[in-house]
């Protein structure tokens, strides 16, 4: 191994190091680290016991710290050991507006023979994508000497549910052990975390950030996108087709009166409009990463997107009669539109606040916990140990589905924004469950009475299994719609009682519930 001397986090180690060396400023950047694994999943572990979501963590706050040196703002979706759902961790990257996405994972075998390191990108990635993927393993290679097991793809779920590059790096394997010793050195963990930054710094500068100014890349040319009609049952529900394309589809979500659906490719790419009648499909939006968060107008003549180049931040119509496209509000700072039932459109920040009227209620959270927006006044909901995400407000604004993530696992609360009340919707517990971790992925019904959720069980990098249930938000009349086990995720629900989810291939799936739950 490549072998250096580490007196710690120093100013003289920054100043010694090739990254310092080569100037690197991130100012006004923003950049996401994803810590591997972490609470109730420990991910793999060395035959000392090392574990990896302990390493992970170690070399990302490591890696915050010299990415703070070089003036980017950091968002993690972990900074201690608790277990965070994998949508989640890319649902928070996507909504701090980050440039670049870097999640840190040690690898492991069966066989403890197994050695090296290999990073990971989606499948036919961008070319700033594949770049920094290489990159990424490229510096690990020099910084740690270790065999090179190459650039790889796989869809994990950080890295196809992310708008922005992203690669998942192994950097060793903890179940070698040779490796694992490797890893539970100070200074090893240092040299990783330094060869992440360098990665960092080269891609950004390589494309333009925040060196000589570029415009937004544009998507290929739109792959056709085909609804197949189907007619099977799938437990409680009469799946009517599916719609999916070549790069795969995700974000489903119908228009209110449920005769509209819009998604996007994977990535959050592109935004495309289907009519319901015949599912004939538009595209809207080329650009990138405008598939996340975007908001249908209550009549269903416009949705609202958010659109992000470099370091600013836009909001814009689209008009689905037109295609006509205006920018609403720009700011330097994430921000996101959520129409209201009377028909006007907010502008939302990151904390919560809007303009030039607070939407009545808007919930967001803030320092891990959950708070309300009412006419200007901001209230706490949450006081305790729970590290709390995805806050979903009802259509009748008196409740929110949100997630409560602990060292033991994750969980799903509806919250009373009156009383406090809490109601845990946890089905079937938290933690794992056949050696996978059991999350939950929730809406609610088009009248705000019911609960649609999906009980997911992943491995650490993608989900394997799901099954949806209806509940009702105090918990009670619980009703299993699927009992088949695959995978059924990003679920929405319609005023027509229809359902769209995404599966494992990134097809959308419409069905209609065939049981009454009204």
């Amino acid at each position: 191994m490549k072998r250096r001397v580490c007196l710690g986090f120093t100013v003289w180690a920054l100043l010694a190091s090739p990254v310092a060396g080569q100037d690197c400023d991130l100012t006004g950047l923003r950049l996401f680290l994803d810590p591997g694994h972490g609470g109730s999943d420990p991910g793999a572990i060395g035959p000392t016991g090392l574990l990896e979501k302990d390493v992970t963590l170690d070399v990302s706050l490591k890696l915050r710290d010299w990415l703070w040196w070089f003036g980017a703002e950091v968002g993690m979706s972990r900074s201690v050991d608790v277990f965070v759902p994998l949508a989640t961790r890319a649902n928070e990257a996507n909504a701090f507006g980050a440039r670049r996405f870097s999640s840190i994972h040690m690898n492991g075998f069966s066989d403890p023979s197994a050695n090296g390191t290999e990073t990971y990108v989606v499948p036919n990635p961008s070319p700033i994508t594949r770049d920094f993927g290489q990159k990424t393993q490229n510096s690990l290679i020099q910084y740690l000497g270790l065999r090179d097991r190459g650039l790889k793809f796989a869809n994990f779920t950080v890295l196809v549910r992310t708008t922005m590059p992203a690669a998942l790096s192994e950097s060793a394997f903890i179940t070698n052990p040779t490796e694992e010793s490797y890893l539970g050195d100070e200074n090893v963990r240092w040299w990783i975390a330094e060869a992440h930054a360098y990665a960092i710094c080269a891609s950004l500068y390589e494309y333009g950030e925040p060196g000589v100014a570029q415009a937004a890349p544009t998507l290929p040319e739109p792959e056709r996108v085909e609804f197949r009609r189907l007619s099977a049952n799938l437990g409680r529900l009469e799946v009517i087709g599916t719609i999916g394309s070549t790069r795969g589809l995700t974000g489903a979500r119908f228009s209110p009166d449920g005769n509209r659906i819009a998604f996007s490719e994977r990535g959050y790419n592109g935004l495309y409009v289907a009519d319901r009648a015949g599912f004939q499909t538009q595209q809207v939006s080329q650009e990138p990463g405008v598939g996340f968060g975007f908001s249908w107008s209550p009549d269903g003549r416009l949705i609202a997107f958010r659109s992000q180049e470099r370091t600013t931040f836009a909001v814009r119509t689209v008009g689905l009669s037109t295609r006509a496209v205006e920018t609403i509000a720009e700011s330097a700072r994430p921000i996101r539109p959520v129409f209201k039932s009377d028909g006007t459109l907010h502008i939302v920040d990151e904390a919560g606040a809007s303009g030039p009227v607070a939407p009545s209620p808007s919930v967001f959270i803030k320092e891990d916990q959950v708070w309300v927006e009412r006419e200007g006044t901001s209230e706490q909901l949450t006081d305790d140990g729970l590290v709390y995400s995805d806050p979903k407000l009802s259509p009748l604004n008196d409740l929110v589905i949100v997630t409560g993530n602990s060292e033991s696992g994750s969980a799903l609360f509806v919250i009373d924004l009156s009383t406090k009340q809490h109601y845990d919707l946890s089905a079937l517990g938290s933690g794992r469950a056949g050696g996978l971790n059991l999350g939950y992925d929730a809406t609610w019904s088009p009248d705000g009475r019911h609960v649609l959720f999906s009980v997911t069980g992943d491995d650490g990098y993608k989900y394997l299994a799901s099954d949806l249930y209806v509940v009702d938000p105090d918990g009670t009349n619980l009703i299993r719609l699927t009992d088949d086990g695959s995978v059924k995720v990003h679920v929405d629900w319609s005023a027509r009682d229809e359902l769209a989810f995404e599966d494992a291939e990134g097809h959308i799936v419409i069905a209609k519930i065939n049981t009454s739950v009204r």
